[in-house]
């Protein structure tokens, strides 16, 4: 048992090593790297653009055009019919409560109406 455990030993602490070069690598590749600032990710504002409440004026107007698409793409729901009431629907031996419409879609025998 003490052999096992001697032979195993090594494999278990081999993992520090890999994550210890791993890490060196990573700081390998940042020293080597260009360093960028915050400054410079981000575009300089157009001259035309600097003047007043501009950068509000855009964000209120994209909010704007985002909700007025949100709302031109989403589809209203069907509205039920009043008297599509729940029933008693038997599909292929098997009794479920769903409405009239659903059991005749389904190929069901409506059975009694629920209110």
């Amino acid at each position: 048992m003490k052999r096992i455990a001697i032979l195993l030993a090594p494999l278990a602490l081999s993992g520090c090593f890999v994550f210890d070069e791993i890490q060196k690598g990573r700081e390998i590749m940042d020293s080597h790297s260009p360093k960028v600032t915050a400054q410079q990710q981000q575009p300089e504002p157009d001259a035309a653009a600097a003047g007043g409440d501009a950068p509000g004026l855009v964000a209120e107007m994209s909010a704007r055009v985002g909700a007025w698409w949100k709302n031109a793409l989403e589809e209203e729901p069907i509205p039920r019919d009043p008297n599509d009431g729940i029933v008693a629907c038997e599909v292929e031996g098997s009794v479920s409560f769903t409405r009239e419409s659903d059991c005749r879609l389904r190929g069901g025998r409506v059975g009694k109406k629920r209110s």
